[in-house]
């Protein structure tokens, strides 16, 4: 079984914290990026259709990208995997600074659609950090400090642009320039903590046991009960709330009748309650209530803020709705990462996390598809009324994944299995 970090000495929480800051200026990166990029693309001649599309592209990207570069982390180590993150967000923010074309600026989302998957690998990261109890605050202050990047990102990407609209993609380049040799010094992995290539057996395991190859892993983690009831309950309260968010402009400027600005306001506010939930709510009832528990509690949370939008009669109502619905998803998330990381073999965890990180991806896709489908046929309020839905089927079905502790994907002869660990012999 490969050995775990231990999160009490101070070299590993020096290690977690390093991770933690660097994932905040990532975040920070990357929230400089994304309030430019349909701006940009309509400089340069993009219809919404167009634009649409590009979106889609990126997220099949990302589909494609999270499963591969996080069995890469399983193979290689976390830190390469996390530089190869800086590598091509560089590269690809930065060609997008100096695109002559949109044809440019599609060839520049290729490398970052693929590379960039932090998110996950940052999760298999804190994994070999943290024990099994801890896990669950470690996900949420992970998930803390990436909302707090994406507030800082926006606001500063704004005050950037006043000066020139492509100034914020040049310093997120740079930025990204920055970390990689700054990533290079100052993060690190413990020695045991993922599989190396040149590593000598482990308690006699890598001696025995045929590494698992990434089919295997991937077959292992879709055939596994837990872990596939597990992603597709994620799946569902991805796909409701992006469904739910892909309306909210609509909603506020039609329903509504308020302004760009009030909209924003309001994104800044689910910014907010985000980065309060992962900070302090999280911290203070993963320590008190079981994960399952609190699945169960945030769903209903969920629940309640889709039919409070429905219901909504005022922008006031509307803003107490989102803070259920809000603080509900970031718990749900961060349990749901935790929850994944127990029930993950230990030599293909960060296979696990990037295969529940790609179900995301197509969320991402289908979901402003169905919300604008809702929307066009129905109501603006089908959407949320889909949440709910989705919140019933959620809570019928969660019961049925049960978090079991597994050692491997592979057998010695290379066939997957979900064996309990062996109780290591004292010596």
């Amino acid at each position: 079984m490969l050995g775990l970090a231990d999160p009490t000495t101070p070299k590993t929480t020096h290690r977690r914290h390093m991770l933690l800051t660097f994932s905040f200026l990532d975040a920070v990166g990357v929230a400089l990026v994304v309030p430019l990029i349909a701006p940009i693309s309509r400089e340069l001649g993009a219809s919404a259709a167009v634009i649409g599309f590009m979106s889609s592209i990126y997220g099949l990207l990302q589909l494609l990208g999270s499963p591969l570069m996080g069995r890469l982390s399983d193979r290689i180590g976390r830190r390469n995997v996390f530089l190869l993150n800086f590598v091509g967000a560089a590269v690809s923010y930065g060609m997008m600074a100096v695109a002559p074309s949109l044809t440019w600026v599609a060839i520049s989302r290729l490398p970052v659609g693929i590379l960039k998957q932090s998110g996950s690998v940052a999760q298999a990261f804190l994994t070999d950090m943290t024990t099994p109890r801890d896990r669950a605050r470690a996900m949420g202050q992970l998930n803390f400090v990436l909302g707090a990047g994406f507030i800082v990102g926006p606001a500063l990407s704004g005050a950037l642009s006043s000066y020139s609209s492509r100034l914020p993609l040049f310093i997120s380049s740079a930025l990204f320039c920055a970390l990689i040799p700054l990533g290079y010094v100052f993060l690190h992995e413990d020695p045991f903590a993922v599989p190396q290539q040149s590593a000598k057996p482990l308690a006699k395991k890598n001696a025995e046991t045929k590494a698992p190859s990434m089919t295997e892993a991937i077959r292992f983690t879709f055939s596994n009960r837990d872990l596939s009831f597990l992603m597709a309950i994620s799946f569902l309260s991805n796909l409701s709330l992006i469904t739910s968010n892909s309306a909210m402009p609509l909603i506020v400027l039609e329903k509504f009748n308020m302004s760009t600005r009030a909209h924003s306001f309001i994104q800044s506010y689910m910014g907010a309650l985000s980065a309060f939930t992962q900070g302090v709510v999280v911290h203070r009832l993963s320590a008190k209530v079981p994960e399952r528990n609190l699945l169960f509690i945030c769903t209903l949370c969920s629940a309640f803020g889709y039919i409070g939008i429905v219901a909504a009669s005022s922008p006031i109502i509307l803003v107490l709705a989102l803070a259920p619905l809000t603080m509900g998803k970031n718990v749900f998330k961060t349990c749901m990462s935790a929850m994944m990381s127990k029930s993950a073999p230990a030599d293909c965890v960060g296979t696990t996390l990037g295969v529940a990180s790609s179900q995301e991806s197509v969320a991402r896709i289908i979901a402003p598809t169905i919300g604008g489908m809702l929307i066009q046929n129905f109501s603006l309020s089908a959407p949320p009324l889909f949440g709910v839905v989705c919140c019933i089927l959620i809570l019928s079905t969660f019961s049925l994944s049960r978090s079991k502790p597994v050692v491997s994907c592979a057998k010695p002869n290379g066939k997957t299995h979900n064996a309990s660990p062996a109780k290591p012999k004292k010596a």
